[in-house]
């Protein structure tokens, strides 16, 4: 009888794996290459992975041909793989990323059906790649999902290395290999995480899991992957640019870079409000299980860590949190869990105001603000920016497609919260995360490709179209990567760059912004050639 319970359990992980297999590749992969790349940090990758294959040199980041000492270079690596394979390079960008996501998804699966069960697994899966923020980062050409892939499989690695008798040794490897990886991925982060981690759950949890020759092992062997591409780089090129990464590292956490500023708690109010469902039950899974066992302990551990590194560094980025929704969704498993069993049979008032606050966010970003771009007399008097104001009033009209997302949304949202009003949680919740999963698909086929045209409007048609012209680009008091990734040209800093380069082209286009127009026609002799929005193009005259 024990064995035949042991092959039908061994059956159903089969079956709840094949299950998730194939909802990931339905989820991840998808309109990757909808939409062109968006600035920063999707075409400032991309370009530096492409700038490896230009250069043939894989030791060295670089942008624009110049060193680019911010970011190790596995991910560029795996980038230049990902652009040899496809021919849409918008594609080819995302594509490491939506790997990334698939394969976490499956690492969840096999740490939930060890730590608890198959079923669990498949929850915990379904909810990391059905929640709308994960499922959307994951289709983004950054470098976090890759990151959160190898710092995840380093902790879980390494829970396994403290609590095997007897493969301890092969789980040091794998966790400092993984974490390794991470390491060469994002830099020092990657170990500082999972470092406080473990130091707070070996100091105030757990003291006899604590082995002094794994741990010593384990450092040994993640010291020298970690440092091998810096030991490398250094004989080749001397220490500068690990002082210059060191600094870039402070510089991150105790100022905020332009434009991306934010009040203290910003990565939570985004995590709850943005990685829904399972914010929504986040709450309730944390406070009733995070003391439950070492696991739970060591992930509800992680979720804070994260978060209080992220609410120190100054610099607001959505993605730069991502390492949360692990955490956050284990603990929404959790608590689906409960609805399982039937050890509960309602929603509490806040996972019903938690849901109700998502379901109003996301249906004011697909519906309220199509509707209000439709007719940007009625908004523009009472917005002060004007970058926003020329972007908004462009002669762009949205369509009833792009409402798809919303209204698909907003009816979702009616059938689930009847379901969850009737007691029929169940039910809702699987219907809830297979809507969530294509509403956030239909993002990306519907609603991008229209707002695409407000962030970033016809100036990519642009750079294509001059990418073969006998001219030179630089901006006026505008950062941006796109210029040099879609025109394929090395581009001047300043104007006055351009003006002491004995290898000019005849003619330099500036590119810059509408609230800067004044300052940039004061300063320079030009000529206003293009006026995408909220972007200008100047041809300047010498």
């Amino acid at each position: 009888m024990q064995e035949l319970s042991s092959i039908d359990s061994s059956s159903k992980s089969s079956r709840y794996l094949l299950i998730l297999v194939i909802w990931s590749l339905i989820a991840f992969f998808p309109f990757l290459g909808h939409i062109h790349l968006l600035d920063w940090d999707e075409v400032n990758f991309a370009l530096s992975s492409r700038e490896m294959i230009e250069s043939d040199n894989y030791l060295q980041v670089t942008v624009n041909g110049e060193p680019f000492w911010e970011k190790p270079p596995m991910f560029f690596w795996l980038q230049t793989v990902s652009f040899r394979l496809f021919d849409n390079i918008e594609f080819a960008a995302r594509f490491v990323s939506a790997l990334a996501g698939f394969l976490t998804t499956l690492l969840i699966f096999f740490m939930g059906r060890q730590i608890i069960s198959p079923r669990f697994g498949l929850i915990w899966g379904f909810l990391y790649s059905g929640s709308a923020l994960s499922l959307f980062i994951s289709k983004m050409g950054l470098m976090d999902p890759t990151l959160n892939l190898f710092v995840l499989s380093g902790i879980f690695a390494y829970t396994r290395m403290i609590s095997s008798t007897d493969r301890s040794y092969l789980y040091a490897i794998l966790a400092s290999a993984s974490l390794a990886m991470a390491f060469l991925i994002k830099g020092p982060i990657a170990i500082v995480i999972p470092s406080i981690v473990f130091v707070i759950y070996f100091l105030f949890y757990e003291k006899s899991q604590f082995k002094l020759k794994h741990n010593i092992f384990f450092i040994l062997l993640l010291f020298i992957f970690s440092t091998s591409w810096y030991i490398i780089e250094s004989f080749r090129n001397g220490f500068w640019f690990i002082e210059q990464f060191a600094t870039y590292q402070f510089r991150l956490i105790s100022t905020a870079d332009a434009g991306h500023k934010g009040f203290f708690l910003f990565h939570f109010v985004v995590f709850m409000l943005l990685c829904f469902p399972a914010s929504t039950f986040f709450i309730k899974g944390f406070t009733d299980n995070w003391k439950s066992d070492g696991f739970s302990k060591i992930m509800a551990l992680l979720f804070v860590v994260v978060m209080v590194i992220f609410f120190i560094v100054k610099t607001k980025i959505v993605h730069y949190s991502s390492l949360v929704y692990v955490p956050g969704c284990y603990f929404a498993a959790l608590t689906i869990r409960q609805f399982l069993k039937r050890e509960r049979t309602s929603l509490t008032r806040l996972e019903w105001s938690l849901l109700s606050c998502s379901l109003i966010v996301y249906l004011i970003l697909t519906l309220a603000v199509p509707m209000l771009v439709n007719r940007p007399e009625l908004i523009t008097p009472f917005i002060h920016n004007l970058n926003v104001v020329e972007s908004i009033s462009q002669n762009i009209h949205w369509p009833l497609s792009g409402f798809f997302p919303g209204i698909f949304l907003f009816l979702s949202g009616i059938v689930v919260c009847y379901l969850f009003y009737r007691k029929s949680i169940m039910p809702g919740m699987k219907f809830l995360i297979i809507a969530t999963m294509i509403f956030t698909n239909s993002l990306w086929a519907f609603y991008l490709p229209l707002l695409e045209k407000y962030l970033q409007g016809d100036l990519i048609q642009y750079y294509q179209e001059v990418k073969d012209q006998p001219i030179d680009l630089t901006t006026y008091k505008y950062k941006t990567y796109a210029h040099m990734f879609y025109a394929g040209k090395k581009v001047f800093r300043s104007v006055e760059d351009y003006n002491q380069s004995e290898g000019r082209q005849p003619s330099l286009h500036i590119i810059t912004r509408k609230k800067d127009q004044s300052k940039i026609e004061e300063r320079y002799p030009v000529n206003l050639l293009h006026n995408f929005g909220q972007f200008l193009v100047y041809e300047y005259i010498p």
